[in-house]
């Protein structure tokens, strides 16, 4: 008689059902003790590479800077991302933060965390402050004289002297912009010097756009105030000199000019647009902008594409003026002032004085002259303009924009925009 088969020893998968050869087929036995067939091992599970179990792959982690797979019990000898939510394996690739948590090091490049520069822990952005281009947390930070951007907008006095009558004088503002590229002294200490020299009429603000200086903003202040307080000016453009700070050297910086709106009437501020259209190719010159920042911080309407080459005009200038767009020659977004912002900073106290004196010109001219008025005067006319001109007058005939004496011929008359340009220097 033949001998019975022996019977074979058979397990069933607790994944798929199958039944299993324990001497024929693989087979795996997971972290909770359940069998599991080849297949199922390969398609729905994988082993820990940290501790050696098998695990469901629905509760895998993946190290993302080296693939490996771990389990859930393992997860905390990884480094989880707080802001991407990704583990990573090597600690060189992450970043721990103040708080114990981590970032990886992707999510530290696209730059929302900083190391504070005095006590070396991360933070978020959001808890830190940007002080002489460096960044500190808030415990570290101590807050200067200088402040956050626009955090004084709408908190100023208004300076002017008994020489203004009228009921609604023109109040002008200055904003100054400086670089404190030698830093041999501190942006909140020079600041301290120059509240002290102005006696509390200027604030301060720190701005983006600067590299490693701050912004100085004047209280709203007439012109007869400003005159009157010539030597206090003179001093702080000094001070800021001697102390190594830069303007106009430094490529970033503007001097904005504001003007009170409440003083004109909206076809003033018409007329005010085209003198600045009229007189493109003296501005470019007497402003001292190369190209390049003209188109970024403060263009022309001209210099639009849609304007093409239309005459200007009254009806030019109410088709095309922009009301919304900030970084124009002539900026009307503001709320209650109109903003020159061609100009390029100066510590020069004849730029500086001569700028303010164009612009109390202008503002003049426009409230006293007619549109047909406007049409025929010269740029000479405009710069002859009144009594309070002397510093005017004389940087506009050191820049050849009006002649030493009337006989002459003024050189940017007969010159293109494009050689205007090499002029900016």
């Amino acid at each position: 008689m033949e001998e019975k088969e022996e019977k074979k020893e058979l397990l069933h998968c607790d994944c798929c059902g199958c039944d299993i050869d324990t001497e024929n087929d693989e087979y795996y036995t997971t972290a909770d003790n359940e069998t599991i067939c080849e297949d199922c091992y390969y398609n729905e599970y994988f082993t820990c590479e940290y501790c050696g179990a098998i695990e469901h792959i629905d509760y895998s982690y993946t190290a993302q800077d080296t693939g490996t797979m771990y389990c859930e019990n393992c997860k905390d000898e990884f480094y989880y991302c707080v802001e991407c939510g990704e583990y990573y394996e090597k600690s060189e690739n992450v970043h721990q933060l103040e708080n114990g948590d981590y970032i990886c090091e992707h999510c530290f490049e696209n730059g929302d965390y900083y190391y504070c520069e005095n006590c070396g822990e991360l933070y978020h952005c959001d808890e830190m402050h940007e002080q002489n281009g460096y960044m500190y947390c808030d415990n570290c930070y101590e807050e200067g004289i200088i402040q956050d951007y626009h955090e004084h907008k709408g908190c100023f006095d208004f300076y002017k002297t008994q020489k203004d009558f009228s009921k609604i004088p023109l109040y002008f503002g200055f904003e100054l912009e400086v670089e404190n590229n030698e830093q041999s002294i501190d942006n909140n200490d020079m600041a301290e010097i120059i509240d002290g020299i102005m006696q509390g009429s200027v604030v301060f603000e720190h701005d983006g756009s600067l590299n490693s200086g701050f912004e100085i903003i004047s209280n709203p202040m007439t012109f007869n105030y400003i005159m009157e307080n010539k030597a206090k000016i003179k001093k702080m453009l000094q001070e800021l000199i001697d102390n190594g700070y830069t303007s106009h050297d430094a490529r970033t910086c503007g001097l904005h000019i504001h003007l009170s709106k409440n003083y004109f009437t909206e076809n003033q501020v018409d007329k005010l647009q085209f003198l600045i259209e009229k007189f493109k190719k003296e501005l470019i010159v007497f402003s001292r902008r190369t190209s390049e920042q003209i188109q970024q911080w403060a263009k022309f309407i001209t210099d639009y594409t849609e304007t093409g080459n239309e005459a200007i005009n009254m009806d030019f200038i109410k088709k095309y003026k922009n009301t919304s767009e900030r970084y124009q020659a002539l900026n009307l977004c503001n709320s209650d002032t109109i903003e020159f912002r061609l100009i390029r900073g100066t510590l020069k106290e004849t730029t500086f004085f001569a700028s303010i004196e164009l612009m109390n010109n202008m503002a003049r001219i426009v409230k006293r002259k007619s549109l047909k008025e406007l049409e025929k005067i010269t740029f000479a006319d405009l710069i002859e303009y009144g009594k309070n001109n002397k510093e005017l007058k004389k940087y506009c005939r050191d820049k050849k924009l009006i002649a030493e004496n009337t006989s002459e011929e003024n050189t940017a008359n007969n010159i293109e925009v494009a050689e205007v340009m090499a002029l900016c220097v």
